[in-house]
């Protein structure tokens, strides 16, 4: 999978809330996100990807639905598309 542009023409990309767990550093592995008003659990993360100021991760959430969530440095702030 390639990493997306987060300022690509045509992107259906919504700034959103995730939680994640955080080790090493922030944004290490998503836990949840909202989406649509709904609390969406991750099952599973599919990929992940990284670029000089961002982090994705490709995910898939316990109701089966796919999305890549994008986390920005700057401006500290999360992106989430469906696939």
């Amino acid at each position: 999978m390639e990493p997306h542009l987060a300022n690509g023409i045509g992107e259906r990309l919504i700034a959103g809330s995730v939680e994640c767990l955080s080790d090493s550093e922030y944004a290490d592995r998503p836990l949840r996100f909202t989406w649509g008003g709904r609390r969406l659990d991750i099952s599973e993360i599919l990929g992940s990807w990284r670029g000089p100021a961002e982090k994705g991760f490709y995910i898939k959430t316990t109701e089966g639905l796919a999305f890549e969530l994008i986390y920005r440095e700057d401006p500290d702030d999360w992106l989430i598309r469906p696939l």
